[in-house]
């Protein structure tokens, strides 16, 4: 297969000077990248530096990686502003500004095959425009709701939005219409597709793939959950948060008398969010960890809990819990019912109507219901790789156009 040249943005890319995290997003481009490069593909990303600013040229493990200069009132990156005219004006500028000159001098220098955007604020769509102009395919990733919603979660006043408000439809007014500048996309789940083209985006004649986030590898030795006398171990991985079902897992928990099971988690949690879960879980037992490693985070769990809210697209956690051989409780929302897609693996609940409560209840009276669901995760072999993924996506840049010859 000839190799190919991959533009990849992203609105944070992690590197050995600017390492930071914020989604799984960045996490997916820097596996992706750094597979292709390992395939032979010369691969280079733009990402956001400070604004009116930008960081060094850097290269990390073989990706090239440049910055483009926030052309607004402040990086998507930072702590967003408490003013709420300041983010109105955010927003505005993120819908309507173009893609910076520094972008054309990138495109005419690394001359790409593909452009492969992903997550977009600060960079804006105003990249699609800048590639089409000279011919380049373009591949766009669906890892949010960025193009129909400002805060990229549709999701407000405690519950996901049924439809699109005002706001959101005057704010994302020109990348919904710019997203007809898209060959192909891809989503990490059919129903975040879905909600697109319910919502007039990617409705006409262009390609689509749904190409999900496959499990990691898992290197230890992995152990199904054991028949002991102690408490369930349920756990929570993620950021704490209202969209991400926080306090109706706490709610939930309050009622469980702690020598039948316990609470655990892991992750960012501000002292407000942890100090409300405590008063609401009342006196359930719960451990937080912090940031911890996932390795020790799911030894120490026997069924994982993602109570989301919002739609959220495709939740990297599920597939780590499966390889540890964990089941997952998991809400009908968004991507998650595709994931946990077979009884044998986990439990499905509808949000708000008081279900949780009663799993739980169900779940922690009935340890060898757990071990049975375990027990299966630990036997299944051959799960999906990372590199079936890989090549599922050069199989896309290829759809959308031909590979030029690069000389190693």
């Amino acid at each position: 297969m000839p190799l190919m040249r991959i533009l990849l943005a992203n609105t944070l890319y992690p590197s050995n000077a600017h390492p930071e995290i914020r989604g799984g997003a960045e996490t997916f481009s820097k596996r992706l990248c750094e597979a292709l490069v390992g395939r032979g593909h010369s691969v280079k990303v733009v990402r956001c530096g400070p604004v009116r600013g930008r960081w060094e040229t850097e290269k990390t493990n073989g990706v090239e990686i440049a910055t483009l200069p926030v052309r607004n009132v402040y990086s998507p990156w930072q702590n967003r502003s408490e003013n709420p005219m300041a983010r109105a004006i955010w927003h505005f500028l993120d819908d309507r500004m173009p893609a910076s000159p520094e972008f054309d001098a990138i495109l005419d220098e690394f001359r790409p095959d593909v452009l492969h955007s992903n997550v977009l604020p600060g960079l804006t769509t105003g990249l699609w425009s800048r590639a089409k102009a000279r011919g380049i395919p373009i591949v766009h990733t669906l890892h949010d709701y960025y193009l129909t919603c400002v805060r990229s979660l549709r999701f407000n006043g405690g519950d996901r939005c049924a439809s699109t408000c005002t706001s959101c439809r005057v704010l994302t007014g020109r990348r919904r219409s710019a997203a007809a500048l898209v060959d192909a996309v891809v989503s990490v789940s059919d129903r975040t597709l879905a909600v697109h083209r319910e919502n007039g985006v990617f409705t006409g004649d262009i390609r689509r793939f749904v190409i999900r986030n496959p499990p990691p590898k898992i290197d230890a030795e992995i152990k199904a959950v054991e028949a002991e006398g102690r408490p369930l171990v349920f756990g929570f991985l993620g950021r704490s948060c209202i969209e991400k079902g926080t306090f109706e897992l706490a709610a939930a928990f309050k009622d469980i008398p702690a020598k039948q099971a316990r609470l655990v988690v892991a992750g960012h949690i501000d002292e407000a969010t942890k100090s409300r879960v405590v008063q609401m879980a009342g006196t359930a037992d719960i451990e937080f960890l912090g940031f911890v490693s996932p390795e020790m985070f799911f030894r120490k769990i026997d069924v994982m809990i993602l109570p989301s809210l919002w739609e959220e697209p495709s939740p990297m956690t599920i597939g780590e819990s499966f390889a540890y051989a964990r089941p997952v409780i998991g809400s009908r929302r968004g991507g998650i019912p595709e994931l946990v897609n077979d009884q044998r693996a986990g439990w499905l609940f509808e949000p708000g109507k008081g279900e949780l409560s009663a799993l739980l209840t169900e779940i922690s009276a009935n340890r060898y219901g757990v071990m049975e669901k375990s027990r299966f995760l630990s036997s299944q072999p051959g799960r999906r790789s990372f590199d079936d993924l890989v090549a599922e996506y050069l199989a896309v840049y290829r759809d959308v156009g031909k590979p030029s010859s690069i000389v190693k």
